[in-house]
């Protein structure tokens, strides 16, 4: 069972604090040195936590209480993800970081309006236990099994679903992706530039011409030409496949054609029409009269292409918090020597990688096309074959050791290559705004630390 714990620490989007003081210009307050830890030490458990501000943010606060609260759920999660458990005081840090950077943000929250009613959280928890497959009443006994009492529970899922409001309106809301973005990311991910957006129209015309420079008189007898071959289509006579011996008419098929391809003039006339329809009137250009039948329309693209997929299995495991990159490449280069002699991949992902969904699944990533994993691990694994493994990897912040299961050939329309390529920018595009708005968000708080670093 997978409980949704209130933790927003875990899901800042990376967002690092690189000072831990910060003045405002009504309060000159000396800024902190940023790479000392809080020294903040625990009570023993028999002990009752005497409170005491540690932290001034903006009219707010942030409690000594709180720090060691959080520090415990810090070090728990270290725990239970087989992480190295850092130094104590790291620990403190982090927690301290962690909840000034949250305070900020329900403080932005409450200033705009944004709130979570009893209502809305009712049905939250509501929906956090039907995931889990459980009651509200088997929830709250799993909670509190864990030492977090029930109504603590409740409020910090109430400023978890706040700052997601908050985020939500602030920068998710406003994250655009560009076709040009998509025709990039498609293009350097498969070698192949991308098709067209959009709908494709296939009409076919006949044009009654009139020469360049003929007189109005001409064209009109070119113009009532054109309107009684349109009213005998209309009353039942078949549209011709090629122009009648002996006449000057012009038929044609144009294929299908996106806007892009088709004149204006012709586009404007048949975006409205059903497949199987004629337009309205005749269309006069330069060439002479037309008469446009649509015979169909589609979405652009929708003849499938063929797209290699891989199937992989991973360990992870994260860098920092006492893991540098060659202690956790070494450790990877002993899992895979291990997977050489005879031992099995998936109980080793499961006992040893650092992410969670994919280990639960003995590192499964299921099958993955071009463009769905980082450039740094789609580069060592596009010539393996199934069963071999690649070098240990580095990752943003993390090392990979990665298995390739298998591979095969599905056939998806560009319509859909194009909607995935639009949810993988958009993905990459929020996570990087919701760093930088942080990032601002924390240097333009007053920050006053007022336990002592060192």
């Amino acid at each position: 069972m997978k409980l949704i714990r209130p933790f927003v620490i875990s899901c800042l989007a990376g967002a690092s604090l690189s000072a831990h003081a910060q003045t405002s210009p009504s309060a000159a307050a000396p800024a902190a040195a940023p790479t000392a830890a809080p020294a903040l030490q625990a009570a023993p458990a028999e002990m009752p936590i005497i409170d005491e501000i540690a932290v001034i943010v903006n009219n707010g606060m942030v409690t000594r209480k709180e720090v060691l609260e959080r520090a415990a759920q810090v070090e728990e999660q270290f725990r239970a993800s087989q992480r190295p458990v850092p130094e104590r005081t790291q620990i403190i840090a982090e927690a301290m970081d962690q909840l000034v950077l949250e305070r900020i943000q329900v403080q932005e929250a409450t200033e705009a309006g944004i709130t979570v009613p009893d209502a809305d959280l009712e049905r939250i928890i509501g929906q956090i236990a039907q995931h889990n497959g459980i009651g509200v009443e088997a929830l709250r006994t799993e909670i509190e099994k864990t030492g977090m009492k029930w109504p603590k529970y409740r409020e910090q899922l109430r400023k978890e679903v706040q700052i997601g409001r908050l985020r939500d309106k602030e920068v998710v809301s406003k994250v655009q992706v560009y076709d040009n973005e998509i025709d990039a990311f498609i293009a350097e991910r498969t070698g192949r530039a991308a098709l067209p957006a959009g709908d494709e129209y296939r009409i076919e015309q006949i044009l009654v011409p009139v020469p360049e420079g003929a007189s109005a008189e001409r064209s009109s007898v070119a113009r009532d030409r054109a309107v009684d071959l349109l009213k005998q289509i209309r009353d039942g006579a078949e549209f011709p496949k090629s122009a009648p011996s002996g006449t000057d008419l012009q038929v044609s098929d144009l294929g299908y054609r996106n806007a892009e391809r088709l004149p204006k003039l012709f586009l404007d006339a048949v975006s409205g029409l059903k497949p199987g329809e004629l337009i309205a009137a005749p269309l006069q250009s330069p060439a002479g009269w037309h008469i446009l039948r649509l015979t169909d329309k589609r979405r652009a693209g929708m003849d499938a292409i063929k797209v290699p997929q891989t199937q992989i299995r991973q360990i992870v495991l994260r860098i920092g918090d006492g893991l540098n990159e060659a202690e956790a490449r070494r450790r990877l280069y002993a899992l895979a020597e291990r997977v050489r002699n005879g031992g099995n991949f998936a109980e080793l992902a499961r006992q040893f990688s650092q992410d969670p969904p994919s280990a639960q699944r003995g590192g499964d990533l299921g099958w993955v096309s071009a463009g769905e994993l980082p450039p740094e691990i789609e580069a060592v694994i596009r010539d393996l074959k199934p069963g071999k493994m690649a070098e240990p990897v580095r990752g943003q912040n993390s090392m990979h050791l990665i298995q390739v299961m298998g591979r095969r050939e599905v056939e998806v329309t560009a319509e859909q290559q194009r909607e995935f390529a639009r949810a993988a920018i958009r993905e990459r595009k929020v996570e990087q705004a919701v760093r930088d708005w942080l990032r601002q968000l924390r240097e333009n708080a007053y920050v006053d630390y007022r336990v002592g670093l060192g």
